[in-house]
């Protein structure tokens, strides 16, 4: 099952993934097509992730002073 942070997290991996089978099926695509495919969407998620845990460790630190929370 894949889960999504949130609804357009699951649109645009509904669209990226919609498109990727049309594709497929519109221009013949080969499976080392579609694996090139895959691996781009991919890439693109393991970005979107070290961004939003990035963010996320910011966020934990906010109002943290010098002996612990202020």
């Amino acid at each position: 099952m894949l889960i999504v942070n949130d609804i357009q997290d699951t649109i645009t991996m509904k669209n990226k993934l919609s498109s990727l089978l049309r594709r497929s099926n519109t221009f013949g695509m080969s499976k080392s097509d579609i694996q090139v495919e895959l691996d781009m969407i991919i890439s693109d998620l393991i970005e979107n992730e070290a961004r939003i845990e990035h963010e996320m460790a910011k966020e934990s630190f906010v109002g943290w002073g010098r002996y612990g929370r202020v």
